[in-house]
């Protein structure tokens, strides 16, 4: 299955597209208005977006094992240049209180109820260990 992370806003972000420069990160407008995703965000998080990863299908953002005997692989190279663009242009967006708020699901599971609600620092993105854990929302503060 394919990854969709979903990104909402308090303002309106720039849109990334990946290139054979930038390989590693595009962020395009979610532009389907009553999509199921939009009902796990706040409501202050108006804008919504659909990141993608350095895969051409969107995948390669680092993911916990989503089951209980499986062990977690090594967090391949081009996944952590993922990361690190993620924590590059959410920035300057991140203030004191959460500004962003991120939700990891597989392609077609946007419908399931988030299992995970937490705060975290947006440094934490760049950590080389970090990895999302799927149907979670993570709001996002500065540093």
């Amino acid at each position: 299955m394919c990854q969709r992370l979903y990104i909402a806003s308090r303002e309106p972000l720039r849109l990334l597209k990946k290139t054979k420069h930038e390989p590693y990160l595009e962020v395009r407008p979610l532009d389907e208005v009553g999509t199921p995703v939009r009902r796990h965000f706040r409501k202050e998080f108006e804008h919504l977006y659909v990141a993608g990863a350095h895969a051409p299908c969107g995948c390669g953002f680092p993911e916990h094992p989503s089951g209980e005997h499986q062990k977690a692989a090594k967090i391949a190279q081009e996944d952590r240049l993922t990361m690190q663009c993620l924590h590059q242009y959410l920035r300057p967006i991140v203030g004191k209180r959460p500004r962003v708020q991120l939700y990891l699901c597989w392609w077609g599971d946007e419908d399931e109820k988030p299992e995970h609600e937490r705060e975290m620092r947006l440094g934490e993105l760049s950590d080389p260990l970090f990895r999302f854990r799927r149907l979670e929302i993570l709001s996002i503060r500065r540093e």
